[in-house]
Formats: structure tokens, C-alpha cells, sequence
């Protein structure tokens, strides 16, 4: 993700959180562009010229700020623009993630609304498997109340 791309994952950011557009510029605005946080990855997926994707990765340690779930690098945000889903954009920015974190630790973690079964199903594939329903991270709901915790070795 460079600095050119946050008005489009701005807009997509917008209609997946229900948020107003100028407040999720100012969110997406403060996400590393390129790889100036080693403690954070941020990546766009684009068709035609035009962003259709993005997907982060950021260290966590949930503990920390009153959690449960274990330290590590969490794969914390994948969204696609509707009319580009099933096309593979989702896999292919979830691979570069995995691929980009090989070598800075054990294992990555990602978490899912229980009944976000598309997600669940790409991770799944991909050699991540179950640890938990029955966990906490501060700041992360889940519609129906309702989550699980996905481990994968790197």
C-alpha cells in the first residue's frame, strides 16, 4: 500500500465499517505505507487499475491491554469490494501476508466472526487451523458474539 492508494482503501474501508468517509481516511491514513513499520504490513490488491482489495498484518499482544488471545502477528483486516469477490483477491493477499511474515516469528494468527464462513474456509486452506472459540482481544467484536482464533505455523 502506498500513500496513493489510501483514498480507495478509504472507500472500501468506509462501506465495510459503516463509517464516514473523511474519518476513514484519517484511519487508513495512519496505516504504514510500504514497509515503514516492522510492526505492521499493509497491502492493496488492484484489477484493472483500480484497488479492489486490501489486507493487513500487525504484532498484537492482547494480553497486554486485558485479553487472552496469544502475542504475535495477526492477520487483522481483509476486505474485498463486493463486485471482485470469488475472483481470488482475498487468497492471493492472504498468501503475500503469510509469505511477508515468514522468518519474523512461530506462528500467525487471524480471528473470524464464526459465521463468516468464506473466510474461515480461505484460512482453512491455506494451513490454518482451530485453537479457540473462547477468546478475548480488546477492541474486537464479533456480530452475534461469536469468534474463533486460527493458528498457522510459518
Amino acid at each position: 500500500m502506498t500513500g496513493a492508494d489510501v483514498p480507495a482503501v478509504a472507500a472500501l474501508y468506509a462501506a465495510r465499517e459503516g463509517r464516514p468517509p473523511e474519518r476513514a481516511v484519517e484511519v487508513v491514513s495512519g496505516w504504514p505505507a510500504g514497509s515503514d513499520d516492522p510492526d505492521r504490513i499493509a497491502l492493496v490488491a488492484c484489477r484493472d487499475g483500480v484497488v479492489r482489495a486490501y489486507a493487513k498484518a500487525e504484532r498484537l499482544d492482547p494480553a497486554a491491554v486485558g485479553g487472552d488471545a496469544p502475542a504475535g502477528w495477526y492477520l487483522t483486516g481483509l476486505v474485498v469490494d463486493p463486485p471482485a469477490r470469488r475472483h481470488g483477491l482475498g487468497r492471493l493477499l492472504t498468501e503475500e501476508r503469510i509469505r511477508l511474515l515468514a522468518g519474523r516469528g512461530e506462528d500467525v494468527w487471524c480471528f473470524a466472526n464464526i459465521s463468516n464462513r468464506p473466510t474461515i474456509a480461505l484460512h482453512e486452506q491455506l494451513g490454518f487451523t482451530e485453537r479457540t472459540r473462547d477468546f478475548r482481544i480488546p477492541g474486537v467484536t464479533f456480530a452475534g458474539g461469536r469468534g474463533v482464533l486460527l493458528r498457522r505455523a510459518l
